[in-house]
């Protein structure tokens, strides 16, 4: 148990945020800058999607929450809440969001030459596709060639993470 709390704790410290980036700006598949909207919830509305979500498991408030932290590129902020959805609730697209969130962090502080964190969003991404989320599925080509080698997340948990952790 304290080997997942400090794998949690871990990840969560590392899934900071840059303060140069611009929520304004996203880049198109021809490398175009385009000039987007960020969406906007008062505060009371995100405690109010917040409460839904995580005490009721009200996926479709999960949802605008992701959308929300995800768009703004508050991702670090949204970890918390996605690692609820997922463990408490075992929602797919917590689980994926967990992936997003760790492969969004890797853009500001490289995190991938960090091989534990990038195996703890690997599994977060096996996860998901294991519990039938598409866009969790779509992305295991990147990490797995074959498709008869993609380990359940439990095996790959005990392979790569866990049993690489040091004490």
């Amino acid at each position: 148990m304290m080997k997942y709390l400090n794998l949690f704790l871990f990840a969560l410290i590392f899934s900071c945020n840059n303060s140069e980036k611009s929520n304004n700006l996203k880049k198109t598949s021809n490398s175009e800058m385009v000039i987007s909207r960020p969406l906007e919830f008062s505060k009371k509305t995100r405690n109010s999607l917040l409460l839904k979500a995580i005490n009721q498991k009200d996926t479709l408030a999960y949802k605008k929450l992701s959308n929300f932290y995800l768009a703004n590129d508050r991702a670090d902020e949204f970890y918390v809440y996605a690692f609820i959805m997922a463990t408490e609730h075992n929602y797919p697209k917590a689980y994926y969001d967990l992936y997003e969130s760790l492969m969004f962090a890797s853009v500001y502080i490289n995190q991938f030459k960090r091989e534990n964190s990038k195996k703890v969003a690997i599994y977060y991404l096996l996860k998901s596709a294991e519990l039938n989320y598409k866009g969790g599925k779509n992305h295991l080509a990147k990490y797995f060639k074959n498709v008869d080698d993609i380990p359940s997340s439990k095996d790959y948990w005990l392979k790569e993470v866990e049993s690489k952790v040091p004490n």
